[in-house]
């Protein structure tokens, strides 16, 4: 019988890409809001990539050569788009300086961030500089969930959280933002490029990719019921994150709207 991981975890699927929150978001207020959350993703996704390129080749010594070549190949590929991409005025940037880049260039708060990394390059354990800055709950949570697979969890585990969680679910996720929110692609230049190229990356190769990797990894039963249910906490784990940015988007319009000057 055949392994059709698509079909066990439709619904979750299906619940994450019906989420709320994008709709609600509406002004740049509530993208600098979704931003100063979502950028710890776009660190901890990193995170993900290089536990499997540590699992899928060699990057130690003595070298040896990777068991599985092709995966091996594929992965190597997806890190060096990821983490030296194409800058938009030439050169090359990592997706995450990327990222922080169409965050300043809209205003959202990197600071939680920068004292974040400032930390973990000063030599600060992971843990400790998670709870040493004031970093947005649903974000905290997240990254939390993701740093135990990363850490701890087996490669399938780790594969389905990155492809499934991640590389599977970004082109529908990110498709069309900006005409939904109605901003200005010329006004935000450093966003616009970072959404279209995940999409072009993601949706025509590095997607592909994964699925390539998984397959040629993944063929006992055991390692299968493994990846489909950690596939399904992945998106478990994305959708209580736009919950949890979605709260926060209610308790700041509720706030305004009890400091807002009564009308005669």
């Amino acid at each position: 019988m055949s392994f059709d991981v698509d079909e066990l975890i439709e619904n979750e699927r299906r619940t994450l890409l019906a989420h709320p929150l994008f709709a609600r978001i509406s002004t740049l207020d509530d993208v600098r809001l979704l931003m100063e959350n979502h950028v710890f993703a776009v660190w901890d996704f990193m995170t993900l990539l290089k536990r499997i390129q540590r699992d899928l080749t060699c990057v130690s010594l003595p070298w040896l050569p990777p068991r599985h070549i092709l995966a091996a190949r594929l992965i190597n590929e997806i890190v060096t788009g990821e983490e030296t991409d194409e800058h938009p005025d030439g050169g090359f940037i990592s997706h995450l300086e990327l990222y922080l880049g169409a965050m300043d260039e809209i205003g959202a708060d990197t600071g939680p961030f920068r004292q974040f990394q400032a930390l973990l390059q000063a030599g600060v354990p992971l843990a400790q500089a998670l709870t040493n800055v004031d970093i947005p709950l649903p974000a905290k949570v997240f990254v939390s969930k993701t740093l135990e697979v990363a850490l701890h969890g087996s490669t399938e585990q780790v594969l389905a959280y990155f492809f499934f969680g991640r590389e599977d679910i970004i082109p529908d996720m990110f498709g069309g933002l900006l005409q939904r929110w109605a901003i200005d692609e010329a006004s935000v230049p450093m966003l616009t490029y970072y959404l279209k190229r995940h999409i072009e990356m993601d949706g025509d190769d590095h997607g592909p990719a994964a699925k390539r990797i998984i397959a040629e990894i993944v063929s006992e039963p055991a390692q299968q019921q493994t990846l489909a249910k950690s596939a399904a906490d992945a998106l478990v784990a994305r959708t209580v994150l736009w919950d949890g940015v979605l709260e926060q988007l209610h308790q700041r319009a509720a706030a305004q709207a009890t400091c807002a000057p009564a009308t005669s």
